[in-house]
């Protein structure tokens, strides 16, 4: 390091006391424009002893330009204004009877008027999360983490990055929703070129005890900036010992899955489990999984043996998906909204499907099972449905369902759009109804660690559903079928898999590949119609959709 002058070295020298008594001794700035707000600025720093690396720390920017070697495990935690919590500890029963926000709020006047102290600790906690979430989402404070949910641990990643010196190293221990975060392509564009190891584990083994176990969370060491990407990367980790054992395996054996041959959580090293990524690869991720994305910021999925890029590059070549068709894709109906605008009302019954009064729920889909389980007489849990034998149900059997529609027949049909059939007189768009078509409806909420994550299935014409399932309709069967039937498929569930997401939103599944040659479709078809088709509400799609060439189709 190069020498410094006797000026600078007396500077180096002063102390953290003298450089704050010096700063603290310039008041002009509020004193004599604004006396109240140096007293609140003073005020909050004795309170919260703000620290500031660059001040403790002055010789250690001064003469290396930031710090050698940065570690930790920074606060996984949202910013959010707990008012049930700052509530409930003058009234439990808040907590104790899970009061919603909404009824929190309601009662909040009455409360305030009963209880002053405690509107006077209301205000001061409010005020304190809008000014920390006013700083934390600021620009000129983190340019980096503009428009994304402020989490402290995203703070604190962008902080160390100005902390670290040039030749310096970095390890964090931090969720993974860097990589996913929609609004996350600034961060990524930057952690990218300085990432040199990345480890993805899931907490299954309970590492964290204090943690859900379906938490997935990365180990990760930065560096200084790099021309281009290049880092080693492992998923599915369960515990740290695999890290090691991999990078210094030598290829022989398989290379086993999440679990292992007895249904355990693989623990097991493979060198295939190290996937070194490069341009090469992001570019490979970005064909597959996000086409207008830049290079540098495609978000990262979940790899788990490096023989599955090649996978990838295959997808990446299907030329169309979902998106290139004219389709409808919908939640549909909300279980709390739609109960309180008076669309639906609770009621679990045996529905008159013509009459539109089956509403599907996600529990009755499973894979290329539209009946897979029907709601008890007395549903109240999420465990009380019953699963349904598909040799065993009657042509016309129905399952039961837990809402029904509170409006007429006829405003139900039209309550949700279809396709545009033409104009009025006066030029405005005419619409069929969503509720007559055919749908593929995928369940909303998947596991990626589950065994199978994609799961969908045909929903009958004149059905609807709430929110836990998002469904595809068609102006062609045809394009609905191959969809019902690819999205039952591995290679698709390998897809959404690879994301690792906890949800099938309608943006996931426009990305889905869609359009295979005709000569795939007869064995495709009639098998997704076999699985789907089974009672007689299917009739009209099983003779629309019927083709010869399904006698020749044999089963292996």
């Amino acid at each position: 390091y190069n020498r410094i002058s006797e000026d600078e070295s007396q500077i180096v020298a002063k102390t953290q006391e003298e450089l704050l008594t010096a700063a603290h001794g310039n008041t002009n700035l509020f004193s004599d424009e604004d006396p109240l707000r140096l007293k609140i600025v003073c005020r909050l720093s004795e309170r919260y002893r703000f620290f500031h690396p660059m001040l403790e720390f002055i010789e250690v920017f001064w003469l290396r330009d930031g710090f050698d070697i940065i570690c930790g495990n920074p606060p996984w935690l949202k910013l959010e204004f707990d008012e049930q919590g700052i509530i409930s500890e003058k009234y439990p029963e808040i907590a104790i009877r899970k009061v919603s926000a909404p009824q929190v709020r309601e009662l909040l006047k009455k409360i305030f008027r009963e209880n002053p102290p405690l509107e006077l600790l209301y205000r001061s906690e409010q005020i304190e999360n809008f000014g920390q979430t006013a700083f934390m989402t600021s620009p000129s404070n983190y340019p980096l983490l503009v428009g994304q949910q402020t989490n402290l641990y995203k703070c604190v990643l962008e902080n160390g990055f100005s902390m670290l010196a040039t030749k310096g190293y970095m390890g964090l221990l931090h969720p993974e929703s860097i990589y996913n975060e929609p609004k996350g392509q600034p961060l990524r564009n930057v952690v990218y070129k300085r990432l040199r190891y990345h480890f993805q584990y899931q907490n299954e083994l309970r590492l964290f005890a204090e943690v859900h176990h379906e938490t997935t969370y990365g180990e990760h060491i930065f560096g200084s900036v790099q021309e281009s990407v290049n880092f080693k990367s492992i998923h599915n980790l369960f515990h740290p010992n695999t890290v090691d054992a991999c990078l210094s395996h030598d290829g022989h054996g398989h290379c086993e899955g999440i679990k292992d041959n007895k249904g355990n959580w693989n623990v097991n090293a493979h060198k295939d489990r190290v996937v070194d990524f490069t341009d090469k690869e992001l570019k490979i991720l970005r064909d597959v999984f996000e086409e207008d994305a830049a290079l540098e910021s495609v978000g990262m999925v979940t790899i788990h043996a490096k023989e599955l890029i090649v996978v990838l590059s295959k997808m990446a070549e299907f030329k169309t998906h979902v998106k290139d068709y004219v389709t409808k894709i919908t939640a549909a109906l909300h279980e709390t909204g739609d109960v309180d605008k008076g669309t639906m009302i609770r009621n679990t019954k045996v529905p008159n499907v013509d009459n539109y009064e089956l509403i599907y729920a996600g529990p009755l889909v499973s894979l290329a099972n539209p009946i897979s389980k029907t709601p008890r007489s007395s549903c109240v849990l999420n465990s009380d449905y019953d699963t349904i034998v598909p040799t065993e149900l009657k042509a016309d059997y129905v399952p039961r369902t837990n809402y029904v529609p509170n409006i007429t027949k006829s405003e139900f049909a039209s309550y949700i759009k279809g396709f545009i059939i033409g104009q009025d007189s006066d030029g405005q768009d005419i619409y069929d109804n969503w509720i007559n078509y055919y749908r593929v409806g995928f369940r909303e909420f998947v596991g990626s660690t589950s065994e199978r994550t994609l799961i969908g299935a045909i929903i009958p014409r004149y059905c609807s559903h709430i929110y836990t399932i998002d469904s595809v309709a068609f102006r062609s069967n045809t394009d609905m079928v191959e969809l019902a039937g690819l999205g039952s498929s591995l290679p698709l569930d390998f897809y959404i898999k690879a994301m690792g997401v906890s949800h099938v939103s309608p943006g996931r599944i426009q990305k889905l590949p869609l359009g295979i040659a005709d000569k795939y479709k007869p064995a495709l078809f009639s098998r997704t119609l076999l699985l789907n088709c089974l009672t007689t509400h299917y009739a009209d799609l099983w003779q629309e959709m019927w083709d010869g060439a399904y006698k020749n189709e044999t089963w292996s």
